[in-house]
């Protein structure tokens, strides 16, 4: 096993306190959506506000559900098999728990990332982001509840796994990616299916013309965090172009914090990994954008300085819902990196859009 540094086990934060709660759970809420709980949870913790954690929590238990339990044991030579069966879930977290315990989690993490990755999207690319929350949290220290988080993250990866029909494997082109999506053709409204899962709606790119190979022609060579920023302030103009409903802008939130969930992994994952996550997050806000958006094209939006993190963080933790938690962070972390006042005014439009929680 990886033990390098103990264990910090001597104080139980909230961040560990809520994972060791969420761990009695499944991957899934009563509603049949996404469990967002350990990711919300863990952006809480990045963005200093650990004394939310336990409040928003509460208000969350009641629609989380227990894990189905199975008999089914994950063969690691034919773990394939098992790829994409959701009832295979805890068979998933045994394996992962066992992986992790003889291997260390960062092996573990950097195999398991490059063998799903083309799995990007898979509920609604919820399997990258919790992933990529974890691995952060583990990065700042490992406790035992991070460590089984890991296992369950994987897990849930592993069993909602699919590969969607637009995937590319390999190559490379000499478009830009604003370009190239101002060039795809938008699914004529009768040929959608958006009033479900996401998965689901964005099987109909195949009535968006020539799509597939279109998307492959996009030049992400060169500095990797760059291209990843990039696409990040592609994806900000896509929200605030794009998202014009509580629906859209979950859609495309999604796109923002995927990529922010493979950022998050670049220090685990080989260079080639990162440039397939590149690739699938490319790929994935170019379907988003074909199925949802009603504008043939995104344009570059102006943008102003906006209140402070303090602010936002505030307004964030005050609304209370859980997609626009994870995008105020993850929007937090762009604006980090580039300066760029276009992703504060990401998160504000958020707020309007979403409900509030409380």
């Amino acid at each position: 096993m990886d033990t390098a540094g103990a264990l910090k086990t001597a104080e139980q934060s909230p961040y560990d306190s809520a994972l060791e709660v969420l761990s009695e759970y499944g991957p899934y809420l009563t509603n049949g959506f996404a469990l967002h709980a350990p990711m919300v949870v863990e952006a809480l913790e990045t963005m200093g506000r650990a004394e939310a954690i336990g409040p928003w929590l509460e208000t969350e238990l009641p629609n989380l559900t227990h894990a189905p339990q199975t008999a089914l044991f994950v063969n690691p030579e034919k773990w394939e098999t098992y790829l994409g069966y959701r009832k295979a879930y805890t068979a998933w977290v045994r394996f992962f728990e066992e992986a992790i315990w003889e291997e260390g989690w960062r092996p573990v993490v950097g195999k398991w990332v490059e063998r799903l990755q083309a799995g990007y999207v898979a509920d609604a690319t919820h399997g990258i982001i919790r992933v990529g929350h974890i691995t952060r949290a583990l990065e700042r220290g490992e406790t035992p509840e991070r460590l089984n988080e890991c296992a369950r993250a994987l897990a849930y990866w592993a069993s909602c796994f699919n590969k969607p029909s637009f995937v590319q494997d390999g190559g490379s082109g000499t478009h830009l990616a604003r370009d190239m999506l101002n060039s795809l053709s938008l699914v004529p409204d009768a040929k959608r299916n958006n009033g479900g899962a996401i998965t689901v709606a964005l099987e109909s790119v195949a009535h968006s013309e020539g799509f597939a190979s279109k998307i492959a022609d996009i030049d992400l060579s060169g500095d990797q965090e760059a291209r990843a920023l990039e696409l990040a302030r592609m994806f900000a103009d896509l929200f605030l172009m794009s998202a014009t409903t509580p629906l859209t802008g979950i859609v495309f939130t999604h796109a923002l914090t995927s990529l922010a969930a493979a950022l998050n992994l670049a220090p685990i994952v080989s260079q080639d990994v990162r440039a397939k996550l590149l690739r699938r997050a490319w790929e994935t806000g170019a379907a988003m954008h074909v199925v949802y958006s009603t504008k043939p094209e995104v344009d570059r939006a102006s943008a102003s300085e906006k209140p402070s993190r303090e602010e936002l963080i505030d307004h964030a933790v005050q609304h209370g819902d859980d997609h626009v938690i994870k995008l105020t962070e993850a929007c937090l972390g762009f604006h980090e990196r580039s300066v760029d006042p276009m992703f504060l005014q990401v998160t504000e439009k958020a707020r309007e859009l979403a409900p509030a929680r409380r």
